[in-house]
């Protein structure tokens, strides 16, 4: 058997097996001998039927294409092992294997190899963590946006819709010859980003009084989301039966005490402060984290096949259809609503995947050399914890402000599989990974603040 390897980037090798003339005939020859075994051919007993019968009861072309299948099942396996066994080559995956070239019998295996990291100087690397700020404007922005929440809305008698409005409509619409589903007692707000039904419809509806009607002919745009509708014209008729308008409340200590445990105004805004304050503290720690994992990854040298990449982004568009799928969304329509091709968005996922891969590998690599481990202690602490988070109500007081990212995984309902060994798995995977970028992120901060104060 003759052997030849080349190397294959990234990650593969690529091996040229050559099998014996000899050795071929006679896997060829003991294909056929098994084959003949199981043919019934009248006249004469199993196995002992002369080739030519066989040829005859089978077909030539038949039994040659049978015969070179059982050789391919049988002998190529064994071939593939001893071509390992001879040039020392470890898998990391599934090789390919295909046939090149029937006689002499040629096949060529595409071996993924495990991956390699090379790591750089990530000691050295120097990101300190930005300062937070926040100032009045965020405050009374946030203000701003609470006031907005509590706003109510009031109805309108003597002015005609305007945008802000609140409407009360009725709608029926078609498309030629086919009505559109009417739709009664709808609310629907004159906002200059509400595009629906199309775009153009609610800049339309301005200026009318409660019990006017109007009909509106739009244009759906070419690339809608719907093709059925995309480019059509179509007519609505439209009915206003009622006209609201936002009343924001006052800024007052009785607005304080409405939105929780505030007695006045300046202790709405001093919660307010501290939890922007908070938020931002939390943005910036996460930037950092996203800094230096992004230094030392561009430090490092990568090298790992295909495979890994193709898992990777086999995963991710499961999440992205079981995520879409809970927003009542299917891939396809997502794409049509995004405006994106099915191929540029495998390509970005693509992307995504081998990013992550590499990041991962990567920082396996920095924790084996840090020595980095995850005790079952730890585990158990982090699985009740985030069971613990689960129950409790969704929205945070707004003081308050997470210290440390979150597991995924878990539901509000408190449903969790992480006691299961999977899901302990990924705890510890989850744990393992965030252990080594804490201790990225203190080599790079400590060591930036022991230069600023020696200097």
């Amino acid at each position: 058997m003759k052997v030849t390897t080349e190397k294959l980037p990234p990650g593969q090798v690529v091996l040229t097996i050559e099998v014996e003339p000899e050795r071929l005939a006679k896997a060829q020859e003991e294909a056929y001998r098994r084959l003949a075994e199981r043919t019934i051919v009248p006249g004469f007993r199993k196995g002992h039927a002369p080739r030519h019968v066989v040829e005859r009861q089978i077909g030539r072309d038949r039994l040659q294409e049978r015969i070179k299948d059982d050789v391919h099942e049988r002998l190529l396996p064994a071939v593939y092992e001893e071509a390992l066994k001879e040039t020392g080559i470890q898998p990391f995956a599934t090789a390919k294997v295909e046939v090149t070239q029937e006689e002499p019998l040629v096949l060529k295996a595409t071996v993924p190899l495990p991956p390699t990291v090379e790591l750089g100087d990530y000691h050295a690397i120097r990101i300190p963590i930005e300062e937070a700020t926040i100032s009045e404007d965020d405050v009374n922005a946030a203000l701003a946006r609470l006031r907005d929440e509590q706003a109510e809305w009031v109805p309108v008698i003597h002015r005609p819709t305007m945008l802000g409005d609140q409407l009360v409509i009725d709608l029926t619409g078609s498309v030629g010859e086919r009505p559109i589903a009417p739709q009664n007692g709808i609310a629907y707000v004159l906002s200059p980003t509400n595009d629906r039904p199309t775009p153009g419809f609610g800049a339309s509806l301005q200026g009318l009084h409660p019990g006017e009607s109007k009909d509106v002919a739009l244009t759906y745009p070419a690339d809608y989301a719907n093709p059925d509708l995309a480019g059509q014209e179509a007519i609505f008729h439209v009915t206003v039966h009622k006209i609201e308008e936002k009343r924001l409340p006052p800024l007052d200590d009785e607005f304080a005490h409405s939105t929780g445990e505030f007695a006045t105004l300046d202790d709405l805004k001093a919660s307010l402060r501290t939890s922007l304050q908070q938020q931002a503290a939390e943005a910036a720690r996460r930037k950092q984290r996203q800094q230096v994992v992004e230094a030392v990854v561009r430090q490092a040298h990568t090298e790992f096949p295909p495979v890994l990449v193709e898992q990777e982004a086999k995963e991710l568009r499961q999440r992205t259809i079981n995520r879409l799928g809970e927003q009542g969304f299917t891939l396809e329509s997502y794409l049509k609503l995004a405006k994106q091709t099915p191929e540029a968005f495998e390509a970005e996922l693509r992307q995504q995947a081998e990013e992550r891969v590499r990041t991962g590998l990567v920082l396996l690599k920095v924790a084996e050399a840090e020595n980095i481990k995850v005790e079952p202690a730890e585990i158990e602490a982090e699985i009740e914890q985030a069971v613990a988070a689960s129950k409790e109500p969704p929205r945070l007081r707004r003081s308050e402000a997470p210290s440390r990212p979150p597991l995924r995984g878990v539901r509000r309902d408190g449903a969790s599989s992480l006691t299961a060994p999977a899901g302990r798995r990924s705890v510890e995977s989850l744990l393992h990974e965030r252990k080594t970028i804490d201790r990225l992120v203190e080599m790079a901060t400590q060591a930036e603040a022991a230069e600023a104060a020696t200097s």
